[in-house]
């Protein structure tokens, strides 16, 4: 039996975020070793990598890779094949998403200056759903379990 993992559609797009980070932090990775000395020798040295790569973009291919039609609705994701995926890209969103309450009150004054109404309880919301949604995955912000 299959772990499904139900993910709401505003989540899914912070999702998309971390993986789309994710996926460059992985792509960054292979660019270093293709610059190492002896990467010719020392193959093994991109499978970590790749295997990131791979499990990333596997994600978005079966999640969609843009934004432009969020999900109205909530999907479901095989957590056992994509755990490292998931977990990664939420460890992500979520640093992301602490620093966007760090800098919240900057933030807030700037829209106020601009005469832009406040994104302050969007943000919040936004961030205490995704937090509440990375407890269902066992994620914490600093490690995953799983």
């Amino acid at each position: 039996m299959t772990a499904m993992l139900t993910v709401p559609g505003e989540t899914a797009r912070q999702l998309r975020k971390g993986l789309h980070i994710e996926l460059g932090g992985a792509a960054q990775d292979l660019e270093e070793i293709t610059l190492k000395r002896d990467q010719v020798i020392h193959t093994d040295w991109y499978e970590e990598p790749l295997r990131r790569f791979d499990a990333i973009r596997a994600l978005l291919d079966e999640i969609g890779w843009s934004d432009i039609d969020p999900p109205a609705e909530e999907m479901c994701i095989d957590l056992d094949a994509h755990r490292q995926a998931v977990t990664r890209a939420l460890e992500t969103v979520l640093l992301v998403a602490d620093d966007d309450m760090k800098e919240l009150d900057a933030v807030e004054a700037e829209r106020a200056k601009q005469g832009e109404p406040s994104a302050r309880e969007a943000t919040t919301r936004r961030v205490l759903a995704l937090r509440e949604f990375a407890t269902t995955v066992n994620v914490n912000g600093g490690g995953a379990s799983g």
